[in-house]
């Protein structure tokens, strides 16, 4: 704040204008962020001419104190106070009291204070702000220059008694523009609720629910590890085990090497690791779709076996897996995906069932929504509008064939029999070594609406075995 000069008794200064951030949104205008009018307060003790009187003036503006405010207006009676202090937040209407106080090394202006989300929820995908009301981490960060306004200046002619005589913008402020995100608050309230409840003794757990077109719906993050800034369903690397068998058979089929009726005689491997007949069960033989839909791991790696590993390293490319999906956020995992083909019989025999990968949830949700957007991949998208743009889903590619994406489809949907509601079809794995579980599936089978994947790492096997029923429960509440 400047005095440029006096006028007789009267005081003009000119005052910056704060500009209003741009507000984020759910996809039904839900508020997940905003800005309130508010001010701030600066008091520099050495500048206080009179510090008793200053504190005499200051003191009723704050009643009732609180603790803060006690211990506050005793530091600042000391030449040894601290360079700076920022007073507790205070209304526009305070602010504008203590401003016509005109009380030298005490500062008053108008701001607004970022009202966001409560940990737990969407705050570590929307991020927050700095004390200059600056993006400082998610979202809020990496669309800065969307969210942020530019600040105004505005002429203020105070009387000698220190009222207000008249105020004149001379440069309004510009607000920032709206951001609208392709979230829903509520499917992502649910998804959250479910996997609190019944996933308590997780070390960490994590969802996606992902619309085939590529809109995000839901990212939720719980457990030992959130709220950290950071969304592991997009920053975690995981081996996809059997949940990486669709994509090995799709690829098989698509390429012509196998048909979805074709049958494999699945050989038997004994307690020697070595192919034989001593177990129960072998000699069994099983067609290309009811390998996927079981899903059978063994019957998995013969069909990659034919598939070669050469294409098959192909194809995990051509799914996305070892790249970035393109989602409009910071910090995203891009997996690790080995080179096959210098060591390929040896890798060939655990790559097919998703073993030597690692890929993040949203790239496994991503790749199953490919066969339930007939063959072509989505490039998954959190923003829907921002300021007066819509932003138009972007273009997915042709992966698969369409006749292909519907044999992935009904198969996994015939796999599932009387064991889960008729409305969930997943392919899941587990990992007792690393206690972590993944299922990922289709809500409803008939005419997916949703892609929806968890994961979950716990070090008890309660967590791990009720993932499951989470997943049914969840896929049951999304088909109501």
């Amino acid at each position: 704040m400047v005095l440029p000069h006096r006028r007789g008794h009267s005081k003009i200064f000119a005052d910056f204008v704060p500009a209003r951030r741009g507000v984020i949104l759910d996809r039904h205008d839900y508020v997940l962020a905003e800005s309130v009018p508010t001010a701030e307060a600066l008091i520099v003790p050495n500048l206080l001419r009179n510090r008793h009187y200053s504190i005499a003036k200051l003191r009723p503006l704050l009643s009732p104190l609180d603790v803060a405010d006690r211990s506050f207006l005793r530091a600042i009676k000391h030449r040894h106070a601290n360079p700076v202090y920022r007073l507790r937040p205070i209304s526009r209407a305070e602010g504008r009291r203590i401003r016509e106080l005109d009380l030298s090394g005490i500062f008053a202006f108008k701001t607004f204070d970022r009202v966001g989300q409560r940990p737990g929820t969407l705050a570590d995908l929307i991020g927050g702000v700095d004390f200059f009301d600056n993006g400082a981490s998610g979202l809020e960060r990496h669309f800065q220059e969307v969210l942020d306004g530019t600040n105004g200046t505005t002429l203020l002619t105070l009387s000698g008694l220190g009222e207000t005589l008249r105020e004149e913008n001379t440069e309004p402020a510009v607000d920032g523009r709206p951001l609208q995100l392709t979230i829903d608050r509520g499917l992502q309230r649910d998804v959250q609720h479910d996997l609190d409840q019944q996933l308590s003794s997780a070390v960490a757990a994590s969802a996606v629910l992902l619309r085939p077109a590529g809109a995000v719906t839901a990212l939720v993050d719980l457990g030992k590890g959130a709220h950290d800034g950071r969304v592991s369903a997009v920053d975690r690397a995981f081996e996809p085990g059997s949940a990486f068998d669709p994509i090995t058979i799709a690829a098989a089929i698509d390429e012509g090497f196998v048909t979805s009726t074709e049958s494999f005689l699945l050989p038997d491997i004994g307690s020697d690791g070595t192919l034989g007949d001593s177990v129960a069960g072998a000699g069994r033989s099983l067609s290309a779709a009811r390998i996927l839909a079981e899903p059978n791991d063994l019957g998995t790696i013969l069909i990659g076996l034919r598939l070669g590993a050469k294409r098959f390293d192909r194809w995990v490319g051509t799914f996305g897996f070892g790249a970035s999906t393109g989602l409009e956020m910071p910090g995203e995992h891009r997996g690790e995906v080995p080179e096959l083909v210098p060591s390929a019989p040896a890798v060939m025999g655990v790559a097919p069932i998703g073993r030597g990968e690692s890929v993040t949830l949203l790239q496994l949700a991503r790749a199953f929504a490919t066969f339930a957007n007939d063959g072509r991949e989505p490039v998954p998208y959190l923003i829907a509008r921002f300021g007066h743009h819509i932003h138009p889903a972007p273009a997915a590619r042709q992966v698969v064939s369409e006749r292909t994406a519907d044999i992935v489809l009904r198969s996994l949907a015939s796999g599932i029999g009387g064991e889960v509601p008729a409305i969930e079809m997943s392919t899941g794995t587990f990992s007792p070594s690393n206690s972590t579980a993944a299922f990922v599936g289709f809500v409803p089978p008939e005419d997916p609406r949703f892609v929806l994947a968890l994961y979950v790492h716990s070090l008890s096997g309660e967590a791990l075995s009720s993932l499951r029923s989470v997943f049914r429960k969840i896929s049951v509440s999304l088909a109501e």
